[in-house]
């Protein structure tokens, strides 16, 4: 129970922290069915989707699964970072035993391309949400700062609501 009140007291935090909320007219633009073409940007091979997991109580956290030849390789998610003056969509695919497999930032622009750096990116690949260690970008450091504290959240989103969004 203290675990539960914890990682819902550290998620809360780490999305209240930014000091960010998305107007309601966005909040479609958020959703996962608007950036499919998107994850086909990420080092994940897979040749279709499953049915999208809502993970029930995590605001606008869904899951959905990314399926190679009917077997699932991982589950694709969205959240969105506050960066500069304006919201951008992060995408990422978490394995299913809730490890990071990659991410991709899809509006990233002249202002910080530094996002696409694969050596800044290697640094959070492959691991767990209580694995992750910050890692700093020179050129994009409230856009690190952000794209940290969303991949945190969607890791640990994951492994909270894991009996409701893996497919058996």
């Amino acid at each position: 129970m203290k675990k539960n009140f914890l990682f819902l007291f550290v998620l809360i935090f780490s999305v209240s922290s930014w000091g960010y909320q998305i107007n309601s007219e966005d909040e479609t633009r958020y959703n996962i069915d608007n950036f499919r073409g998107s994850f086909k940007m990420m080092k994940v091979d897979y040749d279709s989707f499953g049915e999208k997991k809502d993970s029930k109580g995590l605001g606008y956290y869904n899951y959905i699964p990314l399926l190679k030849k009917g077997k699932i390789v991982g589950y694709g998610a969205i959240t969105h970072i506050k960066t500069y003056n304006k919201h951008e969509a992060l995408l990422a695919i978490v394995s299913p035993d809730g490890r990071l497999l990659d991410f991709y930032l899809p509006d990233a622009n002249d202002r910080h391309l530094e996002v696409h750096d694969y050596n800044w990116k290697n640094s959070y690949i492959d691991k767990k949400h209580e694995e992750m260690e910050f890692d700093g970008l020179a050129g994009s450091t409230f856009t690190a700062n952000s794209t940290y504290g969303e991949l945190k959240s969607i890791l640990r989103g994951f492994e909270f609501r894991k009996k409701d969004i893996v497919v058996k």
